[in-house]
C-alpha cells in the first residue's frame, strides 16, 4: 500500500512539473490584421490556375461553393440538402 501512494505522488509531482514546462508561452500578443468585416476570404481572391492534380478530366471543379447548389449560408437555414 506504502509503495503505491509513494507512486502516486512521484507521478502527479513529475507531471504537475512536467505540464509546466511544456505549455507554450506567449511573449507578445499576436498584431491586428488588416482585413475589414465584409472582406472576402483570401481563397476566393486568389487566381486559381491549373487543375486539379491526378484527375483524368481537365474540367473538373476543384472548388465549389455550396451557394452554387442552393445552400443559403446565413447561419439559420438549414443548408444540409444542398450540402449532401
Amino acid at each position: 500500500m506504502f509503495t503505491r501512494v509513494y507512486l502516486l505522488i512521484i507521478i502527479m509531482t513529475l507531471g504537475s512539473s512536467i505540464g509546466s514546462i511544456a505549455s507554450p508561452q506567449c511573449t507578445a500578443p499576436f498584431p491586428g490584421g488588416t482585413a475589414a468585416p465584409n472582406d472576402p476570404y483570401w481563397l476566393q481572391s486568389i487566381k486559381h490556375q491549373g487543375t486539379a492534380a491526378y484527375h483524368p478530366n481537365s474540367n473538373y471543379q476543384v472548388f465549389r461553393n455550396v451557394k452554387d447548389f442552393g445552400a443559403k449560408g446565413d447561419g439559420v437555414t438549414d443548408d444540409t440538402a444542398a450540402i449532401k
